[in-house]
């Protein structure tokens, strides 16, 4: 199996989970929304409320489209990194510890402000 064929099994089966545990959720009269929350509460992750910020999802930051232009425009290679699936429920600031070193405490600087005019 090539490496190409490997992600694109690897992505479709995080997709796939992700799907499941929404479709789970409205069948049980959830708010799939409001289980993302919890989970990220409950773990100490990202924040889903209040102000954009470094400390937001990265989840969140994306579904907003001036944060998502902000992050392009600061880290272009963020947003369509392989791995950015795995980071949804990370804050910014906690993803970026995984980097090593690729966003710098400069740029995570830059991006919370950049965020905090919006």
């Amino acid at each position: 199996m090539n490496l190409a064929r490997s992600a694109t099994n690897f992505f479709t089966f995080e997709r796939a989970e992700r799907n499941l545990e929404t479709v789970l959720c409205v069948l049980g009269g959830e708010n799939p929304k409001d289980r993302t929350n919890l989970r990220s509460q409950q773990s100490g992750q990202g924040e889903d409320d209040g102000p954009l910020s470094i400390n937001a999802t990265i989840g969140r930051l994306l579904a907003d489209e001036k944060a998502k232009a902000i992050l392009e425009k600061r880290q272009p290679d963020l947003t369509s990194h392989l791995q950015i699936g795995q980071a949804m429920d990370m804050s910014l600031k906690q993803a970026a510890a995984y980097s090593q070193d690729q966003v710098t405490d400069e740029t995570l600087e830059a991006i919370n402000e950049d965020l905090s005019k919006l």
